[in-house]
């Protein structure tokens, strides 16, 4: 008897720790609350090329859009875009990639803000030659 309730009790714990485990990798990622966009990688050797901050007023109940083209230096490849979010209340942007980027010399990159909210990013790119 003693061998079945410490077989049942192991299979209880290890569902238990199953569900809380599943239940806490949703959570963190349901709780992300900023819009940042990275894409590409760092690369050994590469360096930074570009650091601007990207900022535009809200507009009373309108969306705000703001398209950027980023050259870089003119020379070194792209390795990585990273488009940081500076509000972390989830009332920041969005942003998507509308042309160029890594393994190009030069990146577009369209800002969308929710309606009555203003966008403000920081936008880093990085390369290599």
């Amino acid at each position: 008897m003693s061998t079945q309730r410490f077989a049942a009790t192991a299979l209880l714990l290890v569902l238990a720790a199953a569900t809380l485990a599943s239940s806490a990798g949703v959570n963190s990622t349901n709780n992300s609350k900023s819009h940042h966009l990275i894409i590409g990688s760092r690369v050994w050797g590469d360096r930074l090329l570009q650091r601007v901050h990207v900022q535009k007023d809200y507009s009373w109940f309108r969306v705000v859009k703001e398209t950027r083209t980023f050259p870089g230096d003119g020379i070194s490849k792209i390795t990585e875009i990273q488009a940081l979010d500076q509000r972390s209340d989830r009332s920041g942007a969005d942003v998507a990639l509308i042309n160029g980027g890594p393994d190009q010399t030069f990146v577009t990159l369209q800002f969308k803000s929710q309606r009555s909210q203003s966008i403000d990013f920081v936008v880093e790119i990085y390369g290599k030659r």
